[in-house]
This record gives C-alpha cells, sequence and structure tokens, in this order.
C-alpha cells in the first residue's frame, strides 16, 4: 500500500496544486511512498515534505484510493489532500524533483493519469465547502527553512 498527497493553497486566484516531476521527469505527478509499516496519513505528510518541498495540515480523511501498477506490483493507494502551510528549503530530493503550481483546471490538465485526475477533482468537491464557507485562510504561504 502507497499513500498519496495532494498538496494544496488558497490564494485570492482560487486553489492551486503542487505536482512534482516523476523520477524520469517525463510526467507530472502527485507525491507518494509506500507505507513501510507507517499509517498512510504520516506517509502522505512525509512525501509532502520530502519530494514537494512542503510543509502541511493533513485532512482528517482520505478522498479516495486507486490502484497502481508498477512492473508486475499492483499498489494501492490512498490519497490525502493537504493543505501547505510552509515552503520548506533545502528539501532531501531538490535535486531530483520538480515542483510545480497550477490552479486546478490547469493541474488536470497536466496530469496525465485518469486515476490522479478523478482525485483532484475529489479533493476539490471535498474541500469546496471548506473553502465557500470562508475555513480556510487566503494568500500565500510562507518560506520556511526546515
Amino acid at each position: 500500500m502507497q499513500a498519496s498527497a495532494i498538496p494544496y493553497e488558497v490564494t485570492e486566484e482560487g486553489i492551486r496544486v503542487c505536482l512534482i516531476a516523476t523520477q524520469s521527469k517525463k510526467r507530472w505527478v502527485f507525491p507518494k511512498a509506500s507505507l513501510e509499516g507507517r499509517c498512510s496519513r504520516e506517509v502522505a505528510i512525509r512525501a509532502a515534505r520530502e519530494e514537494a518541498g512542503v510543509s502541511v495540515r493533513i485532512s482528517e480523511k482520505p478522498v479516495g484510493r486507486y490502484k497502481r501498477l508498477k512492473g508486475s506490483c499492483l499498489y494501492l493507494v490512498e490519497v490525502f489532500p493537504l493543505e501547505v502551510t510552509a515552503y520548506l528549503r533545502g528539501r532531501r530530493e531538490i535535486g531530483e524533483r520538480k515542483r510545480r503550481w497550477e490552479d486546478a483546471t490547469q493541474a488536470a490538465q497536466v496530469l496525465v493519469n485518469p486515476e490522479l485526475q478523478d482525485m483532484l477533482w475529489r479533493a476539490l468537491k471535498t474541500l469546496g465547502p471548506q473553502l465557500t464557507a470562508g475555513a480556510m485562510p487566503s494568500g500565500r504561504v510562507q518560506d520556511q527553512m526546515s
């Protein structure tokens, strides 16, 4: 099993989503990692920190799960939306992964995997009531040293 993060921030222009390049740099995806005996929430937070270089506040519940085939292994991936609270400098994988911020519509176009697109739309649907009720702060998050 794996856990994936959909890091997002709310700005005056709307929601922006963080994507990272795959290690082959051929596609854009959300951060994810194997559970390795940890809970999926903890792994999603770690993946966001290490792969996207962001500190986050996680949702209580995942927005869904999807299956992913890598080589001969089939993984079940649990996906969590995570509100970005800070950008981190000196991230561990900084040389390997590029980070890209897009509005939700553009992010959906950049994601070539239909399962990732579906998870993005599910996350936005889940966040919608919170955003319209003003529960999420507006404005850009601050850079932070890790």
